[in-house]
């Protein structure tokens, strides 16, 4: 089920927002096997002075031939080109 880019609620009476964001990269040696890139935001009001939390969250899935086979270790925080 895919999820709206961007969920508002509450979590233990705190205000979040939640961004989503996906892409696929296809594997262009081993057909059907497919990188999926997941970079998620959540955003919260805890009344701290500096104002709004945010933590940032990656994750990359691996998928063959349509299905859910793994997820990799996230890159270090200095690997270029992962912003």
């Amino acid at each position: 089920m895919p999820l709206a880019p961007v969920t508002c609620g509450t979590f233990y009476g705190l205000p979040f927002d939640v961004e989503v964001e996906c892409s696929e990269h296809p594997c262009v040696d081993v057909h059907g096997l497919v990188f999926i890139s997941v970079r998620v935001l959540v955003m919260y009001n805890a009344g701290l002075p500096d104002g709004l939390v945010v933590q940032e969250f990656l994750s990359v899935h691996v998928r063959r031939d349509g299905r859910m086979i793994g997820m990799l270790l996230p890159p270090p925080a200095d690997a270029p080109g992962w912003v």
